[in-house]
């Protein structure tokens, strides 16, 4: 799956950092960071965080800021916006969230955002977010959640690099058995359009005329659900995920 994600994310890497893209939407930067307090003396770990959107925003006034992920075009991308961005306070670091290069109790923020379900074993990467979590620190958990139906498989048919969206009560118990006491649950309907959504992974041509084909069926009543919760927009095709942030301090 590594093999796969670094394939995937190496392709979208320069996106990451358009204005429009999702993980740049300053919108959801904020919602995070209501959720996540930071200090002028935190230091702050973005686990498998792509180019660090998130990190670099969280941590503009924090002491420092690492940006952790697996595939080096992310983190070179992220590097270039920091720099763009007059940040030296940041470092970027090629590894696993599921095997940090790192010492115990070493960050007092640690964030991952949407990569959960990227992952062969995400209650890996959230022990790891707490063992490298200095205790009282704060750990924020978003990702997407399973809609049930064929919501999985058409995500991994979007981009193979979709490993499983977890059921609320499966995350919310990964989170708990990675010693974070949650005091923030916040939830959010996520609405956008078919079309941009697939062309932002780069979805297989094929993939895409099978996924629009499964939605439509469900919008006329003639196909099981998808669990996308599709509907007709202003004549476009649009899908809605649910997505959940978990946060609170280590026990």
């Amino acid at each position: 799956m590594h093999r796969e994600l670094r394939r995937q994310f190496a392709r979208q890497a320069e996106d990451f950092e358009r204005p429009q893209w999702l993980f740049s939407d300053e919108q959801l930067l904020r919602w995070v960071a209501d959720a996540t307090p930071v200090g002028g003396e935190d230091r702050v770990l973005d686990a498998a965080g792509g180019t660090g959107a998130l990190g670099r925003f969280l941590s503009r006034h924090a002491r420092a800021c690492v940006i952790l992920d697996v595939v080096p075009e992310m983190l070179e991308a992220g590097a270039r916006a920091a720099a763009g961005e007059g940040r030296r306070d940041m470092l970027f670091v090629r590894g696993d969230a599921a095997a940090m290069p790192f010492l115990a109790d070493q960050f007092d923020v640690v964030v991952t955002r949407f990569a959960l379900h990227h992952m062969d074993d995400p209650a890996a990467a959230l022990r790891e977010m707490a063992r490298v979590s200095r205790p009282g620190g704060r750990v924020t958990v978003v990702d997407l959640l399973d809609g049930g139906g064929g919501h999985n498989r058409l995500e991994r048919l979007r981009d193979p690099s979709h490993t499983r969206a977890l059921a609320r009560e499966e995350l919310e118990d990964l989170v708990a058995r990675a010693r974070v006491e949650v005091s923030e649950r916040r939830e959010r309907a996520a609405s956008m359009p078919l079309r941009p959504w697939m062309s932002q992974a780069h979805t297989e041509v094929g993939a895409a005329r099978e996924i629009e084909a499964a939605l439509r069926a469900e919008l006329d009543g003639a196909g099981p659900p998808t669990g996308l919760r599709p509907r007709e927009h202003e004549g476009a095709l649009t899908l809605t995920q649910t997505w959940v942030l978990l946060g609170g301090r280590i026990s």
